[in-house]
């Protein structure tokens, strides 16, 4: 292990909080149910009108509710970007929906804060006896961190109020809505969803224009005929083109996701009202599924390669562990800034056998062939550690070496005339495909010479070299 200053990998490596590999990455499926309309906000009521404003029947307003829908997603655990896939089936038809990701501050209040300083935050304050004056902090400043939100969330956060549950004087539900979608005729939806975003709210292009950092216009172009495929309707109406967008809540767009950490935290789909009233709704939250996941830090992006890709093996008198190749690791992307790094080199898989020597620069390894006899020849994959030694962060790679016998000049994996051939050739002079280094068989460097020829001859015998 290349170590850092106080060093710092092999604490974390002493410790386990680095592994090689990594733990797998895990699937996760969360199946929402129908919930009260007032999550999050008190003031949430059903909407009755599809996006583009037109009524449903009121026999679908008096027998539809969200027990009559199914909706899953789907996405991994244990990687830097929570993304997956929506599928939905029985909401309401041609209908805007947000998704959000909710905290839980009663079970996981570092999960909740995280959520919060992604998206928004909802503030409740205790008044001796209930917790009153609901309202979201609606301050969002330039977009970037810290906002005016943000401040006045670290200002009242640990405000004491010893008759409050919490003993607080303030609780905040952390929210971020990440995505949203319209329905088809039928309430079905197929979203594919990355959490890379944070909105504030939803618009139509019909009541204001979208900004360059607001998030992507979604259109629904749709007519309604009688009988609708899920008798939501009573009147026809006729073809419409209705474009949505969310409005930004942090920026930069397509760069804000959720801290590394892990998470105790529930999604919600929350009905989309476009600031209507009445029967245009009122934000209400249409169904709910709690879910636990992990995200890992970005990675640093790393490139490893053996060069070349090969070594023969060793012996203690004849070679003296000259024959070795050269590992070079080099950074392609560093989302922390480091300008320094730690490495971490160990053999990962495989049937051969090299050792493995630390240089001068952590970017470079020496990968020294592995005893002849004693350990076998064949293909060895390695794998890297990089350690951010100013920063932070880490990143992976693996590199594959091959250990040939003495004497294995083409590669094959055995010893036969051929080899010998190839030897004798380029000992006269004669052109053969391959450098002079696989010609160095005592690995004393340089062409080939006569202590060359007699390791070639002891080998292609099965004499054991010394």
């Amino acid at each position: 292990m290349q170590r850092g200053p106080a060093g710092r990998v092999a604490a974390l490596v002493g410790v386990g909080l680095l592994c090689m590999p990594c733990a797998a990455a895990t699937p996760v499926t969360v199946t929402l149910h129908d919930v009260d309309s007032g999550l999050t906000s008190p003031a949430g009521h059903y909407r009755w009108m599809d996006v583009a404003d037109q009524l449903y029947a009121v026999t679908y307003q008096d027998n539809y509710d969200y027990t009559q829908a199914d909706v899953t997603l789907d996405f991994t655990s244990g990687v830097s970007t929570l993304r997956g896939r929506l599928t939905a089936e029985g909401l309401k038809p041609n209908f805007a929906y947000q998704l959000k990701l909710v905290g839980k501050w009663w079970l996981d209040l570092a999960g909740n804060e995280r959520i919060g300083l992604t998206g928004r935050w909802w503030q409740e304050e205790w008044n001796g006896s209930a917790w009153v004056n609901g309202q979201n902090l609606n301050t969002k400043g330039d977009g970037y961190p810290p906002s005016p939100n943000d401040v006045t969330y670290f200002a009242r956060r640990d405000i004491e109020d010893p008759t409050s549950p919490t003993g607080r004087r303030y609780r905040y539900t952390a929210y971020l809505v990440f995505d949203y979608f319209i329905t088809d005729s039928r309430g079905d939806a197929s979203v594919a969803f990355e959490a890379d975003d944070s909105y504030h709210v939803l618009w139509k292009t019909s009541q204001r224009a979208p900004g360059a950092q607001d998030g992507p216009v979604k259109p629904r172009t749709f007519a309604v005929a009688l009988p609708d495929p899920v008798g939501a309707y009573d009147t026809v109406y006729p073809e419409a083109t209705v474009e949505i967008f969310g409005e930004w809540e942090r920026l930069p767009r397509g760069g804000v996701t959720l801290a590394a950490g892990s998470y105790a935290a529930e999604f919600i789909l929350t009905e989309e009202s476009f600031h209507g009233g009445g029967l245009a709704g009122g934000w209400a939250a249409a169904m709910s599924g709690d879910a636990e996941f992990d995200i890992m830090p970005e990675p640093i992006v790393l490139s490893a390669q053996a060069m070349p890709g090969w070594t023969y093996q060793n012996t203690q008198t004849t070679t003296q562990d000259r024959h070795m190749t050269t590992l070079s690791i080099s950074v392609v992307a560093d989302p922390y800034g480091n300008t320094s790094y730690d490495t971490w080199v160990t053999k990962l898989a495989g049937p051969g056998d090299v050792t493995l020597r630390e240089t001068g620069d952590p970017m470079v390894w020496e990968v020294v062939g592995g005893r002849a006899g004693v350990a076998p020849p064949g293909e060895v994959t390695l794998a890297v550690l990089v350690v951010g030694a100013d920063v932070g962060g880490e990143g992976s790679a693996t590199a594959v070496v091959t250990v040939r016998r003495i004497g294995d000049i083409d590669g094959d994996g055995s010893l036969t005339g051929l080899d010998r051939q190839l030897f004798n050739q380029r000992l006269n002079n004669v052109a053969t495909p391959y450098t002079d280094r696989t010609f160095d068989l005592d690995g004393s460097g340089g062409a080939p010479t006569g202590t060359d020829k007699q390791v070639m001859n002891q080998a292609l015998n099965n004499v054991p070299l010394p």
